[in-house]
Parts: C-alpha cells; sequence; structure tokens
C-alpha cells in the first residue's frame, strides 16, 4: 500500500496498517451507503445478486456488529432494476435500529416489494426514493416509475407515526402510476383507523390533476361523507375519533405532472 506526496513515495509498513483496521474496530456505524448497480454497458435485465450481503459482511468483520439507523442503497444505472438476493434479504432483516432508508436511482417496484418483506415497516420514518443529481439531468422528458398504489396501501397499513416518504418528488419528470382511486381509498383508509395516524408528509409526482381528484373523490361519495375542497389547491377530512385530526391533501402543477402532498395532523390553516 503506498501513496505519493509531491515528488516521492511514502508506504506503509505491516504494523501500520494493522493499526488502521485495529482503528475500524472502534467505529459504530450508524449509517450505511451501499453501490448497488454500475452502469455497465452489458446491462440488459433485471439483475439479483448479493452485493449488499458481501457489503455487510465486510463491515462487521471490520468493525464488528452492524446494526445501522439510516441505509442508502444506490444505483448507478436507474433504467435496470436490481434486486437483493436472499441472503442479502437475510442480512437486512437482521437490522433492528434501521429508521431512515433511501433508495436513490431505483425505477423499479421490486427493491421495494422485496425490501418490505424482509423489513418491518413499522419501524420507518423516513422513506426516500430519488434520483441524484446526474440523473436528474439526463431524463429529458418523462420517466415513469413504477410507484403504483399498493405502496399507499402498505404504508397506511404500517401507519408510521410521523412518516416521511418521498417518491421522487425531487424529479418533476419522474411521474409515478398512482391513481385518483388509489388516494380516495387511501382516505378512507386513513379515516377507518382506529386512531388518527400523523404523517409528516407523502410526496410522489402523478397524472391525476385536481380536477380529476376532484371528479373521482365526488363519485366514490368522499365530499358527501367529510372531505371539504378549500383554497389553494386542497382538500381536507378528519378523522372519525377526533375531529380536530385533520388529513390534507394539496397539489400543485410543476409543468410536466402534477405533485401531490399528504400530510396530516393537528392542522391550522
Amino acid at each position: 500500500m503506498g501513496f505519493e506526496r509531491g515528488c516521492s513515495e511514502s508506504r506503509l509498513d505491516y504494523g501500520q496498517i494493522c493499526e488502521y483496521f485495529r482503528l475500524l474496530s472502534f467505529i459504530d456505524i450508524v449509517a450505511l451507503r451501499v453501490d448497488v448497480l454500475k452502469r455497465g454497458r452489458r446491462l440488459i435485465a433485471r439483475r439479483v445478486d448479493e452485493r449488499f450481503a458481501h457489503a455487510v459482511a465486510f463491515c462487521e468483520e471490520m468493525c464488528g456488529t452492524l446494526d445501522p439507523k439510516s441505509l442508502l442503497l444506490c444505483s448507478q444505472n436507474p433504467y435496470f432494476s436490481w434486486c437483493m438476493g436472499e441472503l442479502s434479504l437475510q442480512r437486512l432483516s437482521s437490522f433492528r435500529s434501521l429508521d431512515s432508508l433511501v433508495l436513490e436511482n431505483m425505477t423499479g417496484a421490486e427493491v421495494f416489494s422485496s425490501i418490505k418483506a424482509a423489513l418491518d415497516l413499522r419501524k420507518l420514518k423516513e422513506i426516500r426514493m430519488r434520483l441524484d443529481a446526474k440523473h436528474q439531468n439526463e431524463v429529458e422528458n418523462i420517466l415513469w416509475v413504477d410507484v403504483q398504489g399498493s405502496l399507499l396501501s402498505s404504508l397506511a397499513e404500517a401507519h408510521v407515526r410521523c412518516l416521511d416518504f418521498s417518491a421522487f418528488s425531487e424529479s418533476p419528470a419522474a411521474i409515478s402510476a398512482i391513481t385518483a382511486e388509489d388516494m380516495c381509498q387511501f382516505i378512507k383508509t386513513w379515516r377507518s383507523l382506529m386512531i388518527p395516524w400523523m404523517i409528516k408528509s407523502i410526496l410522489f409526482n402523478s397524472t391525476v390533476t385536481i380536477s380529476e381528484f376532484r371528479t373521482v373523490a365526488g363519485r366514490a361519495g368522499l365530499f358527501a361523507a367529510a372531505l371539504t375542497d378549500i383554497p389553494y389547491c386542497r382538500f381536507r377530512t378528519y378523522h372519525p375519533s377526533d375531529p380536530n385530526a385533520k388529513l390534507e391533501l394539496s397539489c400543485y402543477g410543476n409543468g410536466i405532472a402534477t405533485q401531490w402532498c399528504i400530510r396530516s395532523g393537528y392542522l391550522t390553516s
């Protein structure tokens, strides 16, 4: 192992290398980033591998037991799907302190679907799906991301208090497949919970316009039940067990699609 400094070369001896590795054993890893898929030209189909398990094994060998609070999985190619193998899912399921998950440059639903099976979503306070700056600039027109209404159902089933969720909200051209019907069902589910579910924010882009949502919600009878259309592109309802607890959907056009924000709490304005 060596490195250059100016015109001279300095080499580390075996003792120094051992000391560096010994120092690693004192590190308590609380955040972990794993690059799981490169931009290889030969990528033509979905890939399943154990890159994550290998990364975890290395960290545990160097630093001891690994139980991070934050995990970021990053792909360098958003156009080809990557998924964890069985061993990787087993290692992921062993994390007990994880409360933040970021999936970067992963536009397919497969990776999140497999993660849901390995993790207890009720422990995740923050879930973010996003493109990095480089790939945002590469999207010229529209990038359809495989985020379905079933994801809203999964979030509602877990109903994590103060959930902070984002599905490519920073990228206007990354559009989900969430429909107006999905949003209406989410409202019904929220109102049917035993106690109000407090949501920090659920953000996503959709082709659903405010007029389309208004039409579908009307057909579903939500306005007759408890949904109110309020100024500045917002809709609000309350929880049957506590009228002061409100659920609000707001939206704005970003030039390509409509960004929707769902939040709940004791809202005053």
